[in-house]
């Protein structure tokens, strides 16, 4: 199995809403979007940053951005959602 970091976040975001025992059209409806727009999102892997941390708060997860370069973390989110 490949590293986190070689993984697509769709592929991430799957493995953790089953691991979860979720549904996209769960995840949908708690990032208010609709069950065909997070659908698209997922089959061309695109999201905004903005969206990438919304799902993270969704699932009860972090949100870490490391360089590929080197081995240290650049950000870590929720926190850019709390008030």
């Amino acid at each position: 199995m490949k590293g986190l970091i070689d993984m697509s976040a769709t592929t991430v975001i799957k493995d953790i809403l089953e691991a979860k025992g979720k549904s996209q059209i769960e995840l949908a409806e708690e990032i208010n979007v609709t069950r065909q727009n997070l659908s698209n999102k997922m089959n061309r892997d695109k999201f905004s940053s903005l969206e990438l941390v919304e799902i993270a708060d969704a699932l009860e997860m972090n949100l870490i951005l490391r360089d590929k370069n080197i081995d240290s973390i650049i950000l870590v989110f929720p926190w850019a959602l709390s008030p």
